[in-house]
């Protein structure tokens, strides 16, 4: 049987959600929910994701995610819920959001004068 995405997800949906890739629900959910939570496998919930198919085996990139599929990300500098049309630059793997890019432009700009 070969792997198929999958969404994970804590059933409080508190701590976001992850790509998991697994031959069921059940081994999705056993991978859990990646680091972005502890919660016990009867807390997690799975459902079957074709659009992450295409993917495996490594999964979609943060950047992927936030511009191809409408996910969000927290900024890099002040940690914000941020999507795609929000994003000023990429750092590697993390985002920084407009706001964030404008203040720094505001403060090296201040610091010349």
């Amino acid at each position: 049987m070969s792997k198929r995405a999958y969404i994970t997800r804590c059933s409080d949906d508190d701590h976001g959600c992850s790509v998991a890739y697994a031959e069921s629900n059940a081994k999705a959910r056993q991978q859990g929910n990646g680091d972005l939570c502890d919660c016990e496998y009867l807390d997690l919930r799975a459902r079957l994701a074709p659009e992450f198919d295409q993917y495996y085996p490594n999964g979609p990139t943060l950047k992927q995610l936030v511009e191809d599929h409408n996910w969000w990300a927290r900024c890099l500098e002040c940690g914000e819920a941020t999507f795609a049309e929000d994003v000023a630059e990429w750092v590697g793997d993390d985002l920084v959001c407009k706001s964030c890019a404008a203040l720094d432009w505001f403060l090296s700009k201040r610091e010349i004068m």
